[in-house]
């Protein structure tokens, strides 16, 4: 089934479902996975798989054995973190600009970040996609945003044996049709002009 010819709800509720599993784990993370798994299956079978094994390894992990592996993933590391504007930017002032527009956006929407949340966080932006309605400007979101920060991602985890990884490297087949068909490419970062001109000093 194409994601075109899919109820528009169903749509922004499995993005809150996927939004939810890439998130800090709780106690309802193998739950919310395995519905997301489910909202997916006929639209993003790959992403639906994935979700799917998420949840089986969330549902057999041992006590707090799942924070520990996320934050040992996500947090511990800039390289592997989930911000989709560190990963296009770095530390510089167009990923500054970039959380104030998101904020903004978020206002508008309804909606809101959790506690020390930043407004580049893959999750938080995957809600704010599932809030607008179809006839908003979902494309530059994709397109500007989610696809090109994803790209980096995956890039960073190419080596990771995480279920998380096999979510973020399905998540585009699902969020491509969203958007307008022609994602941006990465930028180059700041960061990375700067490693290339020490590696040739």
């Amino acid at each position: 089934m194409r994601l075109a010819e899919v109820d528009p709800a169903l749509v922004s509720c499995a993005l809150g479902q996927v939004a939810a599993a890439l998130d800090y784990p709780n106690g309802s993370s193998a739950r919310v996975a395995l519905e997301g798994a489910g909202l997916a299956e006929d639209v993003a079978p790959e992403l639906s798989a994935a979700l799917l094994e998420l949840s089986g390894w969330l549902s057999s992990a041992a006590p707090g054995g799942a924070e520990e592996r996320y934050s040992g993933l996500f947090d511990l590391s800039p390289v592997c973190t989930l911000h989709l504007g560190y990963h296009l930017f770095g530390e510089s002032y167009q990923r500054g600009a970039l959380l104030s527009g998101l904020v903004a956006e978020m206002r508008k929407a309804g909606v809101a970040l959790g506690d020390g949340e930043l407004s580049d966080y893959l999750p938080a932006v995957l809600r704010l996609l599932a809030a607008l309605p179809p006839e908003e400007d979902r494309e530059t979101l994709v397109d500007a945003l989610l696809l090109p920060g994803l790209t980096r991602m995956t890039e960073a985890l190419k080596d990771t044996d995480s279920p998380w990884a096999d979510v973020l490297r399905a998540l585009p087949s699902f969020l491509a049709p969203l958007g307008g068909g022609e994602p941006l490419p990465p930028p180059e970062r700041v960061d990375d002009v700067d490693l290339e001109a020490d590696a040739l000093a």
